[in-house]
């Protein structure tokens, strides 16, 4: 016995609708990685700011003895 053409379309919609399903799920998963990278990529940014201003900082302070010694 063959399939009706109504139980061909339904096995179609049901292999297409996992099919969306597995293409969503592999999207979200690529965009979940993305978003990773990003926080770490911004996360080791904030990092060297920070670096950076406790540097500058310290040659401020720095500076400013030398300044007090010389007068």
């Amino acid at each position: 016995m063959s399939a009706s053409p109504l139980q061909l379309t339904q096995r179609t919609r049901e292999t297409s609708s996992e099919s969306d399903v597995d293409a969503d799920a592999a999207e979200s998963d690529v965009v979940d990685a993305a978003e990773s990278e990003q926080e770490k990529w911004w996360e080791s940014k904030e990092t060297m700011l920070m670096l950076l201003k406790v540097t500058l900082i310290e040659l401020m302070e720095m500076l400013l003895t030398e300044k007090q010694a010389q007068q």
